[in-house]
């Protein structure tokens, strides 16, 4: 069985005079029909005809135009209706002056259609940006009437002039702090425009250099900024201005100077106070600042990037590096750092030689005799002797003086030794160098 469709139009009729019967309202009439045909099913709005000023129509001239002032970045236009004559809608001219050319910027099509908004939309292909009417500008609008065939009435003498709301002013109360670590914090009082619809950020490396767009923050209430990533003891100008909800920029604030907190300063007077074996103690001049929280010794050996020896903290300006090879020649330098995490040029290097054992060989008759510094010697405890051959390293004998004798030299034989301090407490010092030694014939 196949269904005829009910007729869209029809439906809607039987329902809104099913309406009109559940009311009470009645629905027997054919007024109550057209009724529901006529709300259901509203006539399109004619269109509008290809509009001439010649020949004129012979309509009335519009009256009573007005042009709302203050909006943002539109123009509200309403007027008396025309009730004279064949009016077939009416024609919008806008112009820059109030005797400038007057543009057509809309039409609508209805006698009783009095009311119409400029947006600007005609300026699209005018202006960057899109299209809209700007902030604070005065424009000058007239009416005509035009009649069914789209002939245009005379324009009134007195178009209507209305102002945009103008650009927002710029915040009050704007301020800019200094010595923040590698940062500059701003902030400013909220706009008291209702408009306003947030801020943008200007800074420039110089008070009149260029300004350039460094943050844009939405919302009125938006009113502080931080400004972080920056250098030590750095120089910056900042402006602020204020932004409506179409975008426009108002005038900004005057500028504000800021400077990033300053590094500490380089530590000076490095020295050497006392070398032992395997020792370097060191010293410096304490630094000036208030916030100084430690500073970092480093030593760089022969060949390598410097590496950090201790931290030592504030108060204390001395350290020993325990970690230096006997006649070790060594580079140092110190840096500070305060409690923002500011770290200093380093001081000036110094070089220092570690203490050494001064190992010499003595060959003399078929004997091989070991020798080394005797103030080396009066440090420690004893001293270990090692024979380094193809194997490694094995221990000949220990020494509490300054010499030993190798036992059973041959002659002719090529030998190789290093030594070990052994301190009081039994720990090892550095090994010493290597020293090597060509014992001769017999017959030599």
């Amino acid at each position: 069985m196949t269904r005829t469709p009910f007729p869209t139009s029809a439906l809607r009729t039987a329902l809104y005079c099913a309406a009109l019967c559940f009311t009470g309202l009645g629905c027997q009439t054919l007024v109550d029909l057209e009724r529901a045909r006529g709300l259901l099913s509203p006539s399109p709005a004619p269109e509008i005809p290809v509009l001439t000023d010649t020949p004129a129509a012979e309509l009335p001239r519009v009256t009573g135009l007005v042009a709302v002032e203050g909006e943002l970045r539109a123009v509200p236009l309403h007027w008396e209706p025309v009730l004279e004559g064949d009016v077939g809608g009416y024609a919008i001219e806008r112009a820059l002056t109030k005797q400038g050319e007057f543009d057509r910027i809309g039409s609508v099509s209805d006698r009783y259609q009095t009311a119409w908004v400029d947006r600007g939309a005609d300026l699209f292909a005018k202006q960057e940006g899109g299209a809209s009417l700007g902030d604070g500008l005065s424009y000058f609008y007239r009416v005509r009437a035009f009649d069914s065939e789209g002939r245009l009435a005379p324009a009134g003498n007195s178009p209507a002039e209305a102002r945009t709301s103008a650009a927002p002013a710029p915040p009050e109360g704007f301020q800019a702090f200094s010595r923040l670590p590698r940062a500059v914090a701003l902030r400013w009082a909220a706009s008291q425009d209702p408009l306003a619809a947030g801020y943008v950020v200007l800074r420039s490396p110089a008070a009149r250099g260029e300004f350039r767009p460094l943050a844009n923050l939405s919302g009125r209430f938006a009113t502080t900024y931080l400004d972080e990533g920056l250098g030590d003891l750095r120089v910056f100008y900042y402006r602020v201005a204020t932004i409506n909800a179409a975008g426009g920029q108002g005038e900004p604030t005057s500028a504000k100077r800021a400077v990033t907190k300053p590094e500490p300063l380089p530590p000076v007077g490095l020295e050497v106070t006392a070398r032992h074996l395997g020792v370097n103690e060191l010293a410096w001049t304490a630094n000036v600042e208030p916030d100084l929280r430690a500073y970092h010794l480093l030593r760089r050996r022969a060949g390598e990037e410097p590496e950090r020896v201790a931290e030592i903290e504030v108060g204390t300006t001395a350290v020993r590096d325990e970690h230096v090879g006997a006649g070790e020649r060594v580079t140092y330098l110190v840096v500070a750092l305060d409690r923002d995490g500011l770290e200093s040029a380093p001081s000036a290097e110094i070089e220092v030689e570690a203490v050494a054992y001064e190992l010499a060989a003595h060959a003399r008759g078929g004997n091989l005799t070991l020798s080394w510094s005797p103030d080396v010697q009066a440090g420690l405890a004893e001293t270990q002797v090692l024979s380094i051959g193809t194997f490694g390293a094995r221990e000949l004998g220990r020494s509490v003086g300054p010499s030993f004798t190798v036992p059973d030299p041959q002659p002719g034989a090529s030998y190789r030794f290093q030594i070990i301090g052994v301190r009081e407490d039994g720990s090892l010092a550095p090994t010493s160098k290597e020293v090597q030694v060509q014992l001769p014939e017999e017959n030599d």
